[in-house]
């Protein structure tokens, strides 16, 4: 139950950063991956905005893993609410981290093409450091939960709908 509060929270800062632009979504779909909102062409936002809105979800679970700290919260949420913003950071696309670097790096005077390069190298990188790190931890301690993790990660990055 932890898990759903803090994901329905996450997803709840994006839909919140996103009404702050004065901006309604079209749809809202609920799926493993996450929430994924859809808008009409005239609510678009720039690029700069939509770097916040993504930052929004982490944000949020930091925001309520300080209170939970601040306020004698249970431990097992305050850690929950780190890690899945930790998670959400990692500069992978679909990740919101990999949509804020795709965001900034549409701000700069690159082409398309090179900017989704560059994303996309990104994200591989980072994917193949995760699996590095999995591997060391599983070798030093057996612990399968970081494989797990990365071959999910991975999946993620080969069956996300966008690249």
């Amino acid at each position: 139950m932890l898990g759903v509060t803090a994901a329905i929270l996450h997803e709840g800062g994006h839909l919140i950063a996103f009404m702050i632009f004065g901006k309604r979504p079209k749809t809202l779909t609920v799926s493993y991956y996450g929430m994924r909102m859809t808008y009409n062409a005239d609510s678009a936002v720039g690029y700069a905005q939509e770097a916040f809105i993504a930052a929004a979800g982490p944000l949020m679970n930091l925001l309520c893993a300080g209170c939970l700290y601040c306020f004698g919260g249970s431990q097992a949420a305050c850690l929950l609410h780190i890690g899945l913003a930790a998670v959400n950071l990692l500069p992978i696309v679909p990740l919101d981290g990999g949509c804020i670097l795709l965001s900034l790096l549409r701000l700069l005077p690159l082409s398309d093409t090179t900017v989704v390069r560059l994303t996309t190298g990104i994200s591989y990188g980072s994917f193949v450091g995760i699996l590095l790190l999995s591997i060391a931890v599983y070798t030093h301690s057996g612990n399968m939960t970081m494989v797990l993790f990365s071959l999910y990660v991975g999946l993620f990055i080969l069956f996300y709908k966008g690249n």
